[in-house]
């Protein structure tokens, strides 16, 4: 049977806005598909729910079902929220992975009444595209950055850990952190985009050499037991001593939550539960909302949070309920008067794909292709190009001619201040 390819959600993180604002005031993005029920990712605080999705923040009432939307016009800095988390104090925490077109990126502080953006220009924070957040025993918080590497922050003091800073990190270690865990006993892991994984005692420093590929998320069970989740890869979970790879897990994990039975929940193609044992899957037809599963998190209830593509749902071991938002704030009917990608076709792709986009005015226009990794794949455009609808072919290959790999690639279109970006999935 053909593999299922992956549908990316963390990193539709490089997928960021679609269409900049021309006010040169304006601080932030507007994609050009707001979408609140497309949930990056879950933090609970009480009786609510925050969702970090593709057209801000939407807070949901776990009691009675209601919802509050906070958007730029609120304090955020983006529409685009990847990563979210309540610290112990009730502050929320939101990042947004803006770097690889063009936006402010940083992280964004929200304590009920006042709000607080945090970037590499205001403070100590060290890099602008925040992929990951988390918040110690001692409520400090740590984020990791794609361009940035690791920054805490414990109210008062930033404290920076790159190869270059005064407070490095192990040898080999890559700056471009994508996961974050504190475990049991306080102490910090960190996965990056080249699959080295550390931990940090807040005194020493351990480095774990490993083959896994970048670190997709990190969980931390009741046992102190940590498990990993390399991109395109096996589970794999480290006690202490021992490394061991999962070998009947779903290979396209994207969150992982532990619940009060130590049984890990894990938001993959549907949702696979694993008691240690044997794995139990739900998909569309037992219930699930949605089988592109973003974001899991479970509350002191042991209820499950789940974040997918088509909104949020809950499940208490017996009922499934749904949680949407039926309206949107932008049309996103194709008009050849605005600049954008308009879609890529087929998407996903095998081995071609052709990617229409409209301009309002002549001018030198590029369109480049990236991997997920925000590396250059291909140039496909760079010249002058007229107004009017375009359209140009990919054929899968990199700019020195070789086939590229299955996965989630960005098209990303720029014409002076410009920027457009569009995903597409090529599977092989």
């Amino acid at each position: 049977m053909k593999f299922i390819m992956i549908i990316t959600c963390l990193f539709l993180f490089f997928l960021i806005p679609q269409i900049f604002r021309d006010n040169a005031q304006a601080s932030f993005y507007i994609p050009r598909e707001i979408d609140y029920n497309r949930i990056n990712a879950i933090a609970i605080e009480g009786d609510y729910i925050w969702c970090a999705t593709d057209g801000g923040i939407v807070r949901w009432n776990m009691r009675d079902g209601s919802y509050v939307i906070y958007t730029p016009s609120d304090g955020l800095s983006s529409y685009f929220v990847i990563s979210c988390a309540a610290d112990r104090k009730g502050v929320k925490w939101f990042a947004y992975a803006e770097k690889h077109t063009g936006g402010g990126g940083g992280v964004t502080s929200f304590d009920d009444e006042t709000w607080l953006t945090y970037t590499p220009e205001n403070s100590g924070l060290s890099g602008a595209a925040v992929m990951s957040i988390a918040v110690d025993n001692d409520n400090v918080k740590w984020f990791g950055a794609d361009d940035g590497g690791i920054s805490s922050f414990d109210d008062t003091i930033w404290t920076n850990y790159t190869p270059y800073s005064s407070n490095p990190v192990p040898p080999a270690y890559s700056v471009k952190v994508t996961a974050i865990a504190v475990d049991n006993d306080n102490v910090k892991w960190f996965g990056t985009e080249l699959g080295s994984i550390s931990s940090f005692d807040g005194i020493q420093w351990i480095y774990y050499p490993n083959e896994f590929g970048m670190i997709w998320t990190i969980e931390v069970d009741l046992y102190n037991t940590k498990w990993f989740v390399p991109f395109i890869a096996y589970l794999w979970r480290f006690d202490g001593e021992t490394w061991e790879k999962i070998d009947n897990a779903p290979r396209n994990i994207y969150s992982i939550a532990t619940d009060k039975s130590n049984n890990l929940w894990c938001g993959t193609l549907g949702v696979s539960v694993y008691d240690g044992a044997q794995w139990t899957n739900y998909t569309k037809e037992d219930g699930l909302l949605e089988n592109v599963v973003n974001a899991i998190a479970i509350d002191d209830n042991n209820v499950k949070w789940i974040g997918t593509t088509k909104g949020l749902q809950s499940y208490d071991g017996e009922e499934w309920i749904s949680y949407r938002i039926e309206t949107s704030l932008i049309d996103s009917a194709d008009d050849p008067n605005e600049f954008i990608i308009m879609s890529n076709h087929p998407n996903p792709f095998n081995p071609s794909t052709t990617i229409t986009f409209t301009l309002p005015s002549s001018g030198f226009t590029s369109l480049v292709i990236y991997n997920i990794m925000g590396q250059e794949v291909r140039e496909l455009v760079s010249e002058t190009v007229m107004p009017g609808v375009h359209s140009v072919t990919w054929d899968g290959k990199d700019g020195i001619g070789n086939p590229v790999s299955s996965g989630v690639y960005i098209s990303r279109l720029k014409m002076g201040g410009h920027i457009a970006t569009g995903r597409m999935l090529l599977m092989k």
